[in-house]
């Protein structure tokens, strides 16, 4: 081998078999996004190099309150802190 030992070969390869079997098996259901979050992160932030694709986004559920239900506002507003102790009423 050209740089990787066997042992290291045989691990990497049983992780992408691995992979190449769970992740079909995972459900692709799309879960409904908070739309009035990502518009807003989007006016919030300045320019595209600012922000991650990861953070624009919030899942929506009719069980858990979404933090502006719970806080009066979203998280991450800008002239808004959100202190620990309202997080964690």
């Amino acid at each position: 081998m050209h740089g990787l030992s066997r042992p290291r070969w045989l691990s990497i390869l049983a992780v992408l078999t691995l992979l190449s079997v769970v992740v079909p098996a995972q459900k692709s259901k799309t879960q409904e996004q908070d739309e009035d979050f990502a518009r807003s992160v989007k006016e919030w932030t300045t320019r595209p190099e600012f922000i991650s694709p990861l953070v624009d986004h919030l899942p929506k559920s009719a069980n858990v309150p979404s933090p502006k239900d719970a806080l009066g506002h979203h998280i991450g507003a800008p002239g808004k802190l959100t202190y620990y102790t309202d997080v964690i009423g």
